[in-house]
């Protein structure tokens, strides 16, 4: 579970970041330069990092794994369409990250 503690603190830390307009590893994910000074796309990246962060530290804390394990479905399914589909996050980034969160969804299946 160390995996996921430490990802709860980066989202909630890539949330700040995002929000204060500071340099982060999100908002270089977008492909098209517009998109990365892009004062929505980055706020709604922001709240929806935040928002997978609060879901995982409340999971944490009532010990609701399913609800954990549901977050990295639900992120690793969005960044592989923004990726594949939508073309709008960087391919090899965009996969990597899914990948890692497919990663921790089987990781936590087999605890």
């Amino acid at each position: 579970m160390f995996i996921i503690y430490l990802n709860i603190i980066w989202d909630f830390l890539s949330f700040f970041l995002i929000i204060n307009r500071l340099p982060n590893f999100h908002s270089n994910l977008w492909r098209e330069k517009s998109n990365i000074n892009n004062y929505a796309a980055n706020n709604l990246m922001a709240y929806l990092i935040f928002f997978w962060g609060f879901l995982r530290l409340y999971g944490v804390i009532n010990d609701l794994k399913d609800l954990i394990i549901f977050s990295y479905i639900f992120e690793g399914i969005l960044f592989l369409y923004e990726t594949l589909i939508t073309k709008k996050i960087k391919y090899n980034e965009g996969l990597v990250i899914s990948l890692l969160c497919f990663i921790i969804v089987f990781y936590l299946f087999s605890i």
